[in-house]
């Protein structure tokens, strides 16, 4: 008899979400932008007036929203208003 091989992977949708916060979250995006991992996490977790009152974390689960948080990153980082 042969045993079955149980499936290890994330679903695709899982494992696309777990890439996009790992890629917003790493030094070169929202660390370099708030230089606290205590502050990169609040702010990934409460309501952005920016983003519609969305949590940026939420956005993260498609590819264009994470485009939106972003750019976000990117406006905060140069300093411009939001």
């Amino acid at each position: 008899m042969i045993a079955e091989k149980k499936e290890t992977s994330s679903p695709p949708d899982e494992s696309e979400h777990g890439y996009r916060i790992a890629r917003l979250t790493d030094p070169d995006h929202a660390y370099q932008v708030f230089e606290d991992a205590d502050k990169v996490a609040r702010w990934f977790s409460q309501p952005n007036h920016s983003l519609g009152n969305k949590k940026p974390l939420d956005l993260a689960k498609t590819e264009p929203d994470a485009r939106l948080v972003e750019q976000l990153l990117g406006r905060i980082k140069h300093g411009i208003t939001v």
